[in-house]
């Protein structure tokens, strides 16, 4: 994850990853930040367990999303570390039995 995540948000990430591997469930959170214009860009971030018996693998999914849709990738990330918020974390419970091989 060193290599991965930025400084400002290796904490949080660390932290939800252990839940997602610890609770067996996935783990969604949106971010959010804004850009000089004030118009909102959200960071949707999905972490997937992956496994047998347990969390082997985590499978993490990101999408950067914009109702205005402006916004350029490669500068998009100084807004977050500057300003962030996040607006939405939460883990998604398993309802389905496990599928016996």
């Amino acid at each position: 994850m060193d290599e991965a995540v930025p400084e400002f948000a290796r904490c949080f990430a660390v932290e939800t990853a252990n839940e997602c591997v610890r609770s067996g469930c996935a783990i969604y959170s949106i971010f959010r930040t804004k850009d000089a214009n004030g118009h909102a860009i959200d960071c949707e971030r999905l972490l997937l367990p992956l496994g047998r018996a347990s969390a082997e693998q985590i499978v993490a999914s990101l999408q950067l999303v914009s109702v205005r849709g402006e916004f350029r990738r490669n500068l998009v990330l100084n807004e977050f570390e500057t300003q962030i918020e996040v607006v939405l974390a939460g883990k998604i419970k398993k309802t389905l039995p496990a599928i016996e091989p």
